[in-house]
């Protein structure tokens, strides 16, 4: 009866041993797939933040971007931003539809444009690029908007294949300061659109609306100097 006892108490450790070490095996086995996903999740989110630590200054007027951007053009009234995130439009030679890794925000400074001071609803009723000859331009929509305490002018443009390709819509925004008017072009994802084979699919839209998230940023971070 001893002897039995005791080569129970030897079998029952021996089975405690090894559910240990296969619990251990097991635990080692499971963590390492545990922790990538947290760190890609980590590493995700990070990418996505766009942080606006730099300023440029054209004119009076000073924004901020970052060093992600890069500029096409960067003269005394005019600036292209260029944010990496892709765009569509139309290739020059083939007419197809072509993919850019970048999409342009446009800043324009015109010296003494508003030589009388109108407010910029009155300015631009009088030069909205509309009523030039032979014009593309078909405003959809108008709004006052306020830009560092300034009183500015937002317009939506309908996508035109002359002005954006056709993908898009111009977002232009008006800013009046003492005589001069600044103007800044965006795009935006079109509230119409008539032809299909302009029609942005699931991936353009996402782009553009990070695109336009980025450009309200920059909007924002807007001041002027004198």
């Amino acid at each position: 009866m001893k002897k039995l006892l005791i080569v129970l108490g030897i079998i029952l450790v021996l089975a405690g041993v090894l559910f240990y070490v296969q619990y251990v095996q097991m635990s080692r086995a499971v963590q390492p797939v545990f922790v990538p996903q947290v760190q890609n999740q980590e590493t995700k989110k990070e990418s996505e933040e766009i942080v606006l630590d730099k300023e440029k200054q054209i004119g009076n007027l000073v924004f901020n971007y970052s060093n992600n951007f890069e500029f096409l053009v960067d003269e005394k009234d005019t600036i292209n931003l260029n944010l990496k995130i892709k765009s569509v439009g139309n290739d020059r030679f083939t007419g197809q539809k072509t993919s850019t890794e970048y999409t342009p925000v446009r800043f324009f400074f015109d010296k003494n444009e508003n030589p009388k001071k109108l407010s910029i609803e009155k300015w631009f009723d009088i030069n909205s690029p509309e009523f030039e000859k032979q014009s593309f331009y078909d405003s959809l929509a108008k709004e006052s908007i306020t830009i560092d305490g300034i009183n500015a002018y937002k317009v939506r443009f309908q996508s035109n294949t002359q002005i954006t390709g056709g993908y898009y819509d111009l977002i232009s925004i008006y800013i009046p300061y003492g005589t001069d008017i600044y103007q800044i072009d965006s795009y935006a994802v079109p509230l119409k659109q008539d032809d299909p084979s302009l029609a942005l699919n699931d991936e353009d839209i996402k782009n553009t609306e990070a695109y336009e998230k980025i450009v309200d940023q920059i909007i924002q971070s807007i001041h002027f100097v004198k």
